[in-house]
């Protein structure tokens, strides 16, 4: 979840009294989604806005109905970040008050509950931007120590707390990570910029792997497409408030360019292109926004509009197909969809393995394909016979030795997950005449009667017929 609405408020409290509320733009276009959603289920989120933030947690159906406030503090500075666990039974948030944050959770359905407390105490203050594992077993967040925020990792009833990244300086630091839902996945995405207080400006979006000891970090960089600092970026000012969408292949986030507009869009989850999609235009947004959040079923976009980062904002829901806006509410921040609709099982996010085929033309080296965006260059079972490469979804073998028919698996997401992309490469028979190779003469003057040796390339058939078993064996030694 966003740090903008929640650490900036935390951070900056003592200059809420200065900041200016400026009118709410409504979109150009506003639609009805009427009712519960069965397929994506309710949405939770941050609400009322009092004094200097968000007082309450609140659940409701995609239109605002059915509301039920989780949990309501009068008397916090702030209570935000609310994401649902996997299984959909439990809502961890961040409450700050008395000058300390810290990780809270309650369930999804009663209202008005104390919530469990999962970090107290002054040295584990300073908590923001949780995001639960795919299992849900363990919580990523944010953690600000001695005014340098990095991002920290702990069970799921706040147990084994480790630090993941070592930002010591307070030109960079790091936030708002986002774990992949993909069953097994240890991947992050986070944001790093020279404050927090800074964002959108000068942000970029990392990804990461946490190593299997879940106290470090296996590998870690900017995510391609999404950075302000990356080699790929010549117009824009800022990328945050990443979000992996339901099968963990795409990352959706919001774009700030060097002229001030905004978009939110989506980049590939395993970094192979620098490919930025826009899902909402600036033209639809009108300006400043957080916090997206795509429905399970990949329709509808929640995120946040507000002109003012110490102000409150009206959440909205997008629908991508009718390219229509509706207000869930006009006073909230940091929407959290739930994974199913209301008493179902939450899905299996791991994609099936899949398989592909690929038939080098007759006297031609290399086939092209289309496979799924999460299968990458990286093989789990490499060609023995050609060369493969995947590039924007299509993959490409390249014929180097003997034309085989083989099979061989690239891997998803750098190994991420255990799903494979099965290649099956196969060699289409010549029209006419075929390909004769050089055959060994040696062992093969004399009657050739026997046992039938068959080779089958590109389409020209030869049989060779022995008269002896001992000569078909020296025949093979010879090949």
């Amino acid at each position: 979840m966003s740090i903008k609405s929640f650490k900036k408020l935390t951070l900056a409290v003592s200059f809420a009294a200065f900041a200016v509320v400026a009118p709410l733009l409504a979109s150009k276009t506003e639609a009805v989604f009427p009712g519960p959603d069965a397929t994506n289920g309710k949405l939770v989120y941050a609400t009322n806005y009092s004094g200097n933030g968000y007082k309450d947690i609140k659940v409701s159906n995609p239109d605002g109905s059915e509301p039920v406030t989780l949990y309501s503090d009068p008397t916090a500075t702030v209570i935000g970040d609310p994401v649902w666990s996997p299984d959909k039974t439990k809502i961890a948030f961040v409450i700050n008050k008395n000058g300390q944050s810290h990780i809270y959770t309650v369930n999804g359905t009663d209202s008005n509950q104390t919530p469990v407390a999962l970090t107290s105490g002054l040295s584990e203050s300073g908590a923001s931007d949780v995001s639960w594992s795919p299992e849900g077993d363990y919580i990523v967040y944010s953690k600000a120590v001695n005014n340098v925020s990095n991002i920290f990792v702990m069970q799921d009833d706040g147990t084994a707390q480790e630090q993941l990244t070592n930002y010591t300086q307070t030109d960079e630091q790091a936030w708002d990570p986002h774990w992949s839902p993909v069953l097994g996945s240890k991947q992050i995405v986070y944001n790093t910029a020279p404050s927090v207080l800074s964002p959108p400006d000068d942000s970029d979006i990392r990804t990461a792997v946490i190593n299997g000891g879940y106290d470090g970090l296996t590998s870690d960089a900017l995510l391609a497409g999404a950075s302000y600092s990356g080699p790929d970026n010549t117009t824009n000012r800022g990328e945050y408030d990443a979000q992996f969408n339901a099968d963990g292949t795409r990352v959706y986030f919001v774009r700030k360019t060097q002229g001030g507009s905004y978009s939110i869009g989506w980049v590939l989850a395993n970094g192979t292109s620098t490919e930025y999609t826009t899902e909402i235009e600036n033209s639809i947004l009108g300006g400043a926004v957080y916090d997206p959040a795509l429905s399970p079923d990949g329709t509808k976009i929640a995120y946040v509009r507000t002109n003012n980062l110490l102000a409150q904002g009206v959440v909205k829901i997008y629908d991508i197909g009718s390219a229509s806006n509706a207000t869930l509410t006009s006073s909230g921040a940091e929407p959290d969809w739930t994974y199913t609709g209301e008493g179902e099982n939450p899905p299996d996010p791991t994609l099936p393995d899949v398989s592909v085929e690929c038939t080098v033309p007759a006297n031609a080296n290399t086939c092209t394909v289309a496979i799924p965006e999460f299968c990458t260059d990286q093989f789990q079972t490499p060609p023995v016979h050609g060369n493969s490469v995947i590039e924007n979804g299509q993959l490409t073998y390249t014929n180097t030795g003997s034309r085989t028919e083989e099979n061989y698996v690239h891997v998803r997401n750098n190994g991420i997950s255990t799903a494979k992309c099965n290649v099956k490469i196969k060699f289409a028979a010549a029209t006419g005449g075929g390909i004769v190779p050089a055959i060994p003469k040696t062992g093969l003057v004399g009657g050739i009667v026997g046992a039938t040796l068959a080779g089958a390339i590109a389409g020209g058939t030869i049989y060779y017929k022995e008269q002896k078993n001992k000569k078909q064996k020296s025949l093979k030694s010879e090949k």
